[in-house]
């Protein structure tokens, strides 16, 4: 796994409502995890609920955060599941693909991805944050589910910021449907990608597409840090073309939600 890298994410349990609370309390902290970049939060010690519908711990991967102020470093405490604690301090420049440096800090905004060390599962992750004047705007606890190397595999990407939002989702019947706007107040990614895939990766990406309609994603943390989000695939067509007897392209849209 790099951070040069598009990377996608199974959609974080954390962003249910009433997912974040104050730690040792049942104060609920939804500005972590409201989608919204108008609202924050202070809190420097919060528990994140991460099990699943039967109670059962899941899988952490990466955390991001999206902040203002100096937040220096944090550690997480996961229990519940299988793994240790977890710190980290944070940076304030990432090296690209190219080697070139890259401030974390995009219109006033800073960020961090971090791939913890080895994977841990939790039902809970205690998060404690070192920091003067913190405000989180997002805090994503992720477990990654699919990789595409951003400098090798995409021969095509047009990107846009635009006005639109929605997810996706299944009605009673099971067929896929767009639903409205999810914090849609502020302009938003869109993503247009054609990637070659060796022909036996194929149908591991569209299953993976499939079982995920919505999603986070990286675009490419170590170019766009700004650049993580909720998504999901907006379209229900992916354009497959054989190339020859063992790689094949893809079409298809990122959006984000």
């Amino acid at each position: 796994m790099t951070l040069h890298n598009a990377l996608y994410f199974n959609n974080p349990l954390n962003y249910d409502v009433g997912r974040i609370k104050r730690h040792g309390t049942s104060v609920i902290i939804n500005e972590m995890s409201d989608n919204s970049y108008l609202t924050f939060s202070t809190e420097s010690d919060v528990a994140v609920n991460l099990a699943d519908s039967l109670g059962n711990p899941t899988k952490i991967t990466h955390i991001f955060i999206k902040y203002k102020g100096d937040l220096t470093s944090y550690i997480g405490t996961p229990t519940g599941g299988i793994g240790s604690a977890f710190s980290r301090t944070l940076p304030t420049e990432i090296l690209n693909y190219e080697d070139a440096t890259v401030s974390l800090e995009v219109n006033g905004f800073k960020h961090d991805l971090y791939e913890l060390p080895s994977a841990v599962s939790a039902t809970d992750v205690r998060m404690q944050f070192t920091a003067t004047n913190l405000e989180i705007y997002a805090l994503m606890l992720l477990e990654l589910g699919y990789e595409i190397d951003a400098n090798c595999q995409f021969t095509q990407i047009e990107y846009n910021h635009t006005d639109r939002a929605g997810s996706s989702s299944q009605n009673p019947q099971g067929r896929s449907v767009r639903d409205p706007s999810y914090a849609g107040a502020r302009v938003k990614g869109e993503a247009r990608y054609t990637a070659i895939f060796r022909s036996a990766e194929v149908p591991v990406f569209l299953d993976w597409m499939e079982r995920h309609l919505n999603f986070a994603f990286a675009r490419e943390f170590s170019r766009y840090p700004a650049d993580v989000f909720l998504a999901t695939f907006p379209d229900l067509r992916v354009q497959n073309e054989y190339l020859n007897n063992v790689m094949e392209s893809l079409g298809f849209r990122v959006a984000e939600r």
